[in-house]
């Protein structure tokens, strides 16, 4: 594919983003970055900034090499449907079909329910990653993830709530090496990369170039960033020139220079929302390994999208079929993890402008309670819910809502349709506005005879929490309270320690997740071993158990194991 320089495109992206993404690069700490701006005929605009390399003094351009985290999935999920359009693979049929071997205890739900659709749409039911054996060099150990199930529930009954998840794309890569007979490299290489003429992007570490390839950085300084095992989720290494084809042949229809990649049906499937009959996934939509969900940028039609992020790589690719525009950013940093996003927004602003005429809507987040009073709330969202932030209180105070939520107390603004907005109130009495709430809503729905209640960030819903009641707690919880820590080998852990703890009459596992900070996770008892992370979310629907060894106490959840001190 060609590199067509469009002056138009060339002088408003030299003199509004890039003074934009300058800005954001010194204020996070991003070392490089590079960008590409693509249409449905190829390139329009490809740059980079910083360094690849600083020991090395090589700067990042378009040709630099990066990791793409879970942009992957978009490769995986192709693949499965080029299969699917040989008659070699039905989304449809159950897993089993094509795994005969997987197995996963279901204390909800059935496994014989989970079809190749389901895990391409986050909706299997599936745990989101095992941390045992998490990092790996060699590439084909996610064909070990069907073993480690075997040891795992099912967090959610199939096909009832979006819950993202690592382990269900290893799946699917294993069905693409038993329908294809290639491995799973193989097979992408062979009917992805170089159809696409993607000459410069490697599923392995060792097929990536050691001259193109940046290092990783934190906080400016050179650190390692491994190998995941589950390498069909997330192990791609590209440069925005190659994924910019990849992006072309999207806005294209799945055409590459005349050949078919994909078949338009087929890609229009991808594209297509598959879980508007999902009452938990609120207003969030999400195609086949495609999410479908960006407000943002909803003014110019469909936007279709997949970020990604390894240890310290982070990335972007989103595209707008309407306006057959899209954009790449990928970044070597920490400081990349949410600003790629804003870098490929106002990359695409601009670009819409240009190329129809259109500007971006301005929003403003805090909706005044005049021009809403007449609107009344259907049903009191007032009640206590477990979720990922911990127990979460919603109740009335001198005729006012308010919700008390990560340690901090905020008022409650009606914004219509049951949503309302957050205002921090300082020692509980003052109104301040503050960064970390604007673009934040929260809704609460009746849901099969319990409430629900929902996050809006941004524009994005979810479901995020589940009402919640003490029960009492089981003598083999409530005596086993105290510090725990990792037992189990393993690189780069999400954390090493657990607290394990009572307060109110609730359980609770404390733990301090890496780039996440402290989290309050609500557990369920069922049993005096078993117990369930009550909520939504990564974490949500996970199984812990507790177990006595050798006169010890263990806790184990997502794959490691966490001893007594």
């Amino acid at each position: 594919m060609a590199t067509l320089p469009n002056s138009s495109y060339v002088d408003i992206i030299e003199s509004r983003v890039s003074p934009f993404i300058e800005q954001v690069m010194r204020k996070k700490q991003i070392t490089g970055l590079s960008i590409a701006l693509v249409d449905e005929n190829g390139v329009l605009f490809a740059e980079g900034y910083g360094r690849a390399d600083i020991r090395g003094q090589q700067s990042a351009t378009p040709h630099t090499v990066y990791k793409i985290g879970s942009i992957t999935k978009l490769f995986t999920g192709t693949a499965a449907m080029q299969l699917a359009e040989k008659g070699l693979l039905d989304i449809d049929k159950p897993i089993t079909e094509y795994l005969p071997e997987f197995s996963i205890k279901c204390r909800p739900g059935d496994l014989s329910l989970i079809t190749a659709r389901m895990l391409m749409t986050h909706h299997s039911g599936l745990p989101a990653d095992c941390y045992h054996d998490y990092l790996s060099d060699d590439p084909h150990a996610f064909r070990k993830v069907i073993e480690y199930l075997k040891d795992f529930h099912l967090t959610f009954p199939p096909n009832t709530i979006f819950s993202y998840s690592n382990l269900a794309t290893s799946l699917v890569g294993i069905i693409i090496e038993r329908v294809s007979h290639l491995s799973y490299q193989e097979y992408i290489e062979q009917n992805i990369l170089t159809p696409l003429g993607m000459n410069d992007t490697a599923t392995t570490a060792g097929g990536a170039s050691v001259a193109l390839l940046s290092k990783a950085y934190s906080g400016g300084r050179e650190v390692e960033d491994p190998m995941p095992r589950d390498a069909p989720a997330g192990a791609i290494f590209s440069n925005v020139l190659d994924m910019a084809q990849f992006t072309s042949m999207v806005l294209a229809n799945g055409l590459h220079q005349g050949a078919s990649i994909l078949q338009s049906r087929t890609l229009a499937e991808m594209l297509r929302p598959q879980n508007e009959d999902i009452k938990l996934d609120l207003g969030f939509r999400i195609g086949l390994n495609w999410m479908l969900s960006r407000p943002t940028l909803s003014y110019a039609g469909r936007v279709c999208w997949h970020d990604g992020g390894t240890p310290h790589f982070f990335s972007v690719l989103v595209a707008l079929p309407e306006v057959k525009l899209g954009a790449v950013v990928l970044s070597n940093s920490d400081g990349g993890m949410v600003n790629v996003h804003l870098i490929a927004d106002e990359i695409l602003k601009y670009a819409i402008t240009v190329k129809t005429g259109k500007s971006a809507p301005v929003c403003d987040v805090w909706v005044a309670p005049s021009r809403i009073a007449e609107k009344r709330q259907s049903e009191s969202p007032a009640g206590t819910f477990a979720s990922a932030s911990g127990i979460v209180r919603i109740f009335q105070y001198k005729g006012s809502l308010r919700v008390f939520l990560q340690g901090m107390q905020f008022s409650l603004i009606p914004t219509g349709d049951g949503w309302y907005s957050l205002r921090f109130l300082l020692f509980g009495l003052i109104p301040l506005k503050i960064a970390a709430v604007a673009g934040l809503r929260l809704t609460v729905r009746s849901m099969d005879g319990r409430k629900i209640l929902g996050m809006e960030q941004n524009g994005l819903q979810a479901a995020f929490g589940v009402e919640y009641s003490p029960t009492p707690i089981p003598a083999g919880w409530s005596g086993s309270l105290g510090h725990y820590h990792l037992v189990t080998e393993s690189k780069l852990p999400p954390f090493t320690a657990i607290l394990l703890t009572m307060r109110d009459g609730a359980l609770f596992i404390q733990v301090k997740a890496r780039k996440i900070g402290k989290m309050s996770l609500v557990l369920g008892p069922i049993s005096d071993t078993e117990g369930v992370i009550l909520g939504f979310g990564r974490s949500g629907g996970e199984t812990v158990e507790l177990i006595p060894r050798n006169g010890v106490k263990i806790l184990r959840m997502t794959g490691l194991e966490f001893v007594k001190s």
